[in-house]
């Protein structure tokens, strides 16, 4: 029988989940929470929401990005850069 995975079902899930997108290494995330590193590493691997790493990486090392129109009407997503058209 599979194992359970003890992040998923302690009490502060949540903080852990968030700690771990922010960033601190996980020995300290673990140690915060009464936690091994192990579990911790082995959750941060395989459960937290792929969701919410892609979010933290979009807000800490990407630049902003923007939803624009090409000049066919279909819509692109990708880093701002503009240049500004001089008269």
């Amino acid at each position: 029988m599979p194992r359970v995975c003890t992040v998923c079902t302690h009490a502060e899930r949540d903080a852990i989940d968030r700690a771990l997108v922010e960033g601190p290494p996980k020995q300290q995330v673990a140690a915060a929470h009464g936690l091994s590193e192990t579990p911790v590493r082995w959750h941060a691997n395989r459960h937290l929401p792929g969701v919410l790493l892609l979010a933290a990486e979009a807000r800490l090392d990407s630049p902003p990005v923007l939803q624009v129109r090409d000049t066919k009407g279909r819509k692109m997503v990708g880093p701002a850069r503009f240049e500004l058209a001089t008269s």
